[in-house]
């Protein structure tokens, strides 16, 4: 099954447009002729840094009231790595917005109506969210489209038995928005201090998935393995 270059079979088909990706082998032979460089030699660990900010505003208004403010906010900066060249590469990666946030906010409100009579209002909002995407999403303009599948947002995914794939074609999103309000009026009467206090919760799920959408397509050793090989 091996074609030369100057097959039309081959000049004709969507392989050439992968062959051209393919990394220089590191060793000679037709079986495991390639070993990447580690992700810990190319710059790190997947996640690069991250940037984060915290504030908090606290005053005093007059004799009575008392607010404070919390706003906390951070991005992680993941890398782009991977193991082949990134036109035919197989990783994701947590785009940006990914992780816990990047927004938590809090809000506090104390005040005083009598001096047996205290009010404490909190109002808070953290959104935990979860973005992937794929490190050749970029480069799927230069990659062959085939007919057929659903849509061509991502490339197709190669598969052949006993070899490493090409390709990614899976993203999603997922958020998890919650607001949290609550309430509690404090009275001192006597020797007894009474409470009342209402809390509200407001929690989302909101989630995407773009997966195999431009289809996956495998290959057995039968039918493209090379001959007395594999």
């Amino acid at each position: 099954n091996v074609i030369c270059a100057s097959d039309p079979r081959l000049q004709n088909s969507v392989a050439s447009q992968y062959f051209k990706y393919l990394p220089t082998p590191t060793y000679s032979g037709a079986l495991n002729n390639f070993v990447p460089v580690p992700y810990a030699n190319t710059g790190g660990a997947p996640l690069d840094h991250k940037d984060a900010y915290d504030f908090r505003f606290d005053d005093y208004l007059g004799q009575k009231d008392h607010i404070a403010m919390n706003i906390h906010y951070h991005v992680p900066i993941i890398a782009t790595v991977s193991y082949l060249p990134k036109e035919i590469a197989t990783e994701r990666f947590i785009g940006p917005r990914g992780g816990v946030g990047p927004w938590s906010l809090r809000l506090n409100w104390d005040r005083t109506l009598s001096p047996t009579l205290v009010n404490n209002f909190n109002i808070g909002y953290m959104d935990m969210v979860g973005r992937d995407s794929c490190v050749n999403t970029p480069f799927i303009g230069s990659l062959p489209q085939i007919a057929g599948v659903f849509d061509h947002q991502e490339s197709p995914v190669m598969g052949f038995q006993n070899f490493n794939s090409l390709g990614c074609n899976t993203n999603d999103y997922l958020a998890h928005p919650s607001t949290m309000a609550n309430d509690l009026l404090s009275w001192i009467r006597g020797k007894h201090t009474l409470k009342f206090g209402v809390d509200i919760r407001h929690l989302e799920l909101n989630s995407f998935q773009d997966a195999n959408s431009s289809g996956t397509f495998n290959f057995a050793n039968i039918n493209t393995g090379l001959s007395g090989i594999n």
